[in-house]
Parts: structure tokens; C-alpha cells; sequence
């Protein structure tokens, strides 16, 4: 029930955990719009609707809820094909000249990375005590070097596609394979990431978003 920030309609719209499975107020349903199948609107438990902003001001993009109708509801569904292999991550940036002192200058993001290694099943320990879940600090954006890093850490190995990794939006999130960069900003920002090893059940089980499909 806050207000929108400054230049938005509506209300406050967040974006959390999935940390309690019977919260209602975190789920949406898509609604038709009668604009045709792929086109909806999406409405949450309080009966308000999904809105975009920033058809004028671009620069002040965003999202928020809000019950007065408009076309600015209107979401289009664009289905992305699932593939059985795990596409290709994007190259690490190069190294820019002088990057170190760039890197003092205008530091990239650090984050959280909490992160635990799936057993062949899929299934994976909550204790660190049980060889659950760890943490280190990432920095970058980097979706190939985040690899890197945990192959290393989980015993896989490095530079080598041998393992799939997956972000966990909280405790009762579905798991979401990651085969993009990291978005932009994030200093402070903790994600949870399960690692499946290379030619487990598990992994070989995994389906991936075809994100290199035209």
C-alpha cells in the first residue's frame, strides 16, 4: 500500500523472495485482455494490475500497481523454446587499457554469492554443516568468470563448461537456469545459486531457455 515513487501511478510494485509459501500477495495471475491471446494483463490478490511507466519520460522507466485501467496494463507473452544442451554464456569483457586503474575508478558491482552444489538427484542440503549452502563475494557482471568461480569452489574445475548453474529466488523459488549476465548494478545484492556437476541425472535433466534463438 506505498505510493509509487515520484513519476509513477499507482502503487509501490517490489520484487522479493519467495520466501513464504502462503503468501498470496506475491503471486499474479494472468488475465486475457481481449487484444488477442499472447497479449494480458497481469492482476495480483488486491485486484490492482500490473502497470509500465514511462511512455513520455523514458529516463523514468518503471513498474507499479494500479486499479485505474490503461493501455499501459497490456503485457505481450513471448514464449522462448526450451533446449535440451545449455547454451553458450556470453564472453567475458576484455580487460580495457589501464584497467586496474578504471577498476579504482568506477568499480563494478560486488554481490553476494551464496551458492550450494546439488547432489546427482538434484536434491541439496540447506546446513552448511552438510555441505550446504556457502557464500563469497562476486564482482562484475560476468555470467562466464561467475562460472569460473564456482566451478572452482564446488571442485569441478575452471574454464569448462562442466557445470550448470541455477538462481534461487528464495527458499520455495523455482529454480531458473543463469545463462545471461548479471544485471546491472546490484552492490549489496545476495543471489542464491544451486551448481549441478556435469553428467549427473540432474544436470542432464535440466531444460535451458533458448536465448541464442532469432
Amino acid at each position: 500500500a506505498t505510493p509509487a515513487r515520484l513519476g509513477h501511478r499507482g502503487l509501490r510494485a517490489e520484487l522479493r523472495d519467495y520466501d513464504q509459501p502462503g503468501v498470496e500477495a506475491f503471486m499474479w495471475q494472468a488475465v486475457g485482455s481481449g487484444f488477442g491471446d499472447d497479449v494480458v494483463l497481469l492482476r495480483n490478490v488486491g485486484g490492482r494490475y500490473l502497470r509500465a511507466n514511462g511512455r513520455y519520460i523514458r529516463w523514468n522507466a518503471g513498474v507499479s500497481v494500479d486499479n485505474s485501467f490503461s493501455s499501459m496494463m497490456y503485457w505481450v507473452v513471448e514464449p522462448i523454446p526450451a533446449r535440451e544442451d545449455m547454451p553458450a554464456l556470453p564472453a567475458p569483457p576484455p580487460n580495457p587499457p589501464y584497467g586496474y586503474l578504471l577498476g579504482v575508478i568506477y568499480p563494478e558491482p560486488e554481490r553476494l554469492i551464496r551458492f550450494v552444489r546439488a547432489l546427482n538427484d538434484g536434491h541439496y542440503p540447506e546446513d552448511p554443516e552438510d555441505g550446504g549452502w556457502q557464500q563469497f563475494w562476486f564482482r562484475g557482471r560476468s555470467a562466464f568468470r561467475l562460472r569460473d568461480d564456482l566451478g572452482f569452489l564446488v571442485g569441478a574445475g575452471v574454464y569448462y563448461p562442466n557445470i550448470a548453474m541455477c538462481v534461487r529466488a528464495g527458499r520455495h523459488g523455482r529454480l531458473t537456469p543463469l545463462v545471461v549476465d548479471l544485471p546491472d548494478g546490484g552492490y549489496g545484492e545476495t543471489l542464491e545459486i544451486v551448481v549441478f556437476l556435469a553428467d549427473t541425472p540432474a544436470y542432464n535433466d535440466l531444460r535451458h531457455p533458448d536465448v541464442n534463438a532469432e
